[in-house]
């Protein structure tokens, strides 16, 4: 407020280190407690004259005297619960469960566990030895049908270029004849084959 060293006089102390105080121009103020000094000098009366106070005052300090005795009762009683508000449901805590301790084998069944287990073992050990063989033959095999239809495409290729070749060399054509695979001869489209063909000649020997 800076009106630090003037002198004022206590109307009412209130709660919480609280105070009203009035300085010498009329001006009033609520502040702390713990601002106010005691005056070493003897100090004069202010408004020495009686005067009847202002109705603002009056109602003023009514209304201080009121939260005075309000922050005072919630001070002295502490809140209390409402007896009409339904008793607040207890939480129960389960019960920690113990771990029980391990038990062992008895000794009378503990060759045959290892028996049973051990035979268990071997047989899937045997399961993905034979799975892995089997995975190596379908890829061996499957790189051989990969061949082998390779190779087919490529011979079906050379027998097209020689037939092309033969029909070049007897100057005929593919529409008006085709050729017999096993008599070796041009035969003509539509034609009835006969029942008893020829046989293929041999080839001729290699010098």
């Amino acid at each position: 407020m800076g009106r630090k060293g003037q002198l004022c006089r206590v109307i009412v102390r209130g709660r919480m280190n609280s105070a009203w105080v009035e300085f010498e121009d009329g001006f009033q103020a609520v502040t702390s407690r713990n601002a106010l000094r005691k005056a070493r000098a003897p100090i004069p009366v202010l408004n020495s004259e009686p005067e009847e106070p202002h109705p603002m005052k009056r109602i003023a300090l009514a209304v201080f005297s009121v939260f005075a005795i309000c922050v005072l009762c919630r001070v002295a009683c502490p809140a209390q619960a409402n007896p009409t508000d339904p008793p607040a449901a207890e939480v129960t805590k389960p019960a920690k469960l113990t771990e029980a301790a391990p038990k062992p084998v008895p000794s009378a069944a503990k060759e045959a566990l290892f028996e049973a287990m051990h035979a268990h073992d071997k047989a899937q050990k045997q399961i993905s030895d034979i799975n892995l063989q089997f995975l190596q033959v379908q890829a061996q095999a499957k790189q051989q049908m990969d061949m082998a239809q390779a190779q087919e495409k490529t011979s079906a290729a050379a027998v097209a270029k020689a037939e092309d070749e033969a029909y070049k060399a007897a100057g005929l054509e593919r529409k008006d004849y085709k050729i017999d695979d096993d008599a070796m001869q041009f035969t003509p489209v539509g034609a009835t084959p006969r029942a008893n063909k020829a046989p293929a000649p041999a080839p001729p020997p290699r010098q």
